[in-house]
């Protein structure tokens, strides 16, 4: 009885405690302003299919000049359970829409919400829908 009581005491102070130790890890709104969205209309040029999360390289041309966007999103195993694969981030190297909340630091970095494809289909990250 007493090895129960510890273990219903010790699920419960993890349960209590992992979501705000997760959210301090993580912390996206430290990192990403989430009062902003950016759309960048360009190629996935390359997806890095690695953790802790997946990482986007927007190629965009904005008033003649080349811009590079890295762009972070969810890890690995909630696209799969998405059914979000590498080859269907990379889409077939035609324009994609890519919308993002924008580093506090740097404006070519930012945290995917959605891409919206020429083939008409879409992708939304975090219940992102617009």
């Amino acid at each position: 009885m007493k090895q129960a009581f510890v273990a219903a005491i010790a699920i419960l102070t993890a349960g209590l405690l992992g979501p705000s130790a997760a959210t301090a890890h993580h912390g996206l709104v430290k990192l990403y302003d989430d009062s902003k969205r950016v759309t960048v209309n360009g190629v996935i040029e390359d997806v890095a299919w690695i953790n802790p999360h997946i990482y986007l390289k927007v190629v965009s041309v904005e008033n003649g000049q080349q811009k590079i966007y890295r762009v972070e999103s969810v890890p690995i195993a909630f696209a799969r359970r998405a059914g979000i694969t590498k080859a269907k981030l990379l889409g077939d190297g035609r324009p994609a829409q890519v919308t993002f909340m924008p580093s506090r630091t740097d404006p070519l970095l930012g945290w995917s919400m959605a891409i919206k494809y020429a083939d008409g289909r879409n992708i939304s990250f975090s219940g992102f829908n617009e």
